[in-house]
């Protein structure tokens, strides 16, 4: 389950592609190609992609129809497993109604971010496994990478949900116990997926305003 598509206004997938998730779907077609090439294994893996364009009812609605042909029996190919969703919300959709069944027929769910600590932590179902750290031990690997590079004066760009703004508190305390100064932060709304458009257009207010505060520093400075 990737992405490939950005949010609709009100649901569903939209016309824009969604660039991550398109090299997110390239990068995991290549790796099953190249274990079918070179893995040694007895049999073949292939490969469906079902878009869920962030939307956490298009991807319910996927786990849904997944299981549904589990259970038919009518499978040419058995499923073994399901990659994604790519979301942290479309994931803690999809966890139950993967989990939901008998242990024998439960599909395994491997994905690619873990639950914000605090947040809904879809781990609790025993078929889900999860490809990255936890948010606290990336929290700490960024800010020693930060230490390591000579990094004393960063801006900060995060998504503003509840799961990211523990993730930004964490960092925002880091940092300042390691005399990192933040310069600079900015929240972007996350209604039906972020949109390169949003990203671009807050980034760019960032470096605006750094440019400003650098010409004003003689008589200003905030760190």
């Amino acid at each position: 389950m990737l992405t490939v598509h950005e949010a609709a206004t009100g649901g569903g997938c939209s016309s824009r592609v969604h660039v991550s998730s398109v090299m997110h779907s390239e990068a995991v077609t290549w790796y099953i190609q190249n274990l079918n090439n070179f893995g040694g294994l007895p049999f073949s893996i292939g490969i469906d992609i079902h878009e869920t364009c962030e939307d956490s009812m298009s991807a319910t609605q996927t786990a849904v129809f997944l299981m549904n042909g589990v259970h038919s029996g009518n499978e040419t190919s058995p499923l073994i497993g399901v990659l994604g969703p790519e979301s942290r919300t479309d994931a803690a959709a999809v966890a139950p109604v993967l989990g939901s069944v008998s242990p024998e027929v439960r599909l395994l769910q491997l994905q690619f971010s873990t639950p914000a600590s605090g947040g809904n932590d879809y781990r609790k179902f025993q078929n889900v496994a999860s490809l990255v750290p936890d948010d606290d031990l990336q929290i700490e690997v960024m800010v020693a990478t930060m230490e390591q590079l000579g990094w004393n004066r960063i801006a900060v760009l995060y998504q503003d949900d509840a799961g990211v703004r523990h993730f930004w508190e964490r960092l925002q305390k880091l940092t300042s116990d390691r005399g990192i100064c933040v310069s600079r932060t900015s929240a972007i709304t996350v209604t039906n997926g972020i949109s390169s458009s949003q990203i671009t257009s807050a980034l760019e207010q960032v470096i605006e305003d750094e440019i400003r505060s650098r010409l004003l520093r003689r008589r200003f400075c905030r760190c």
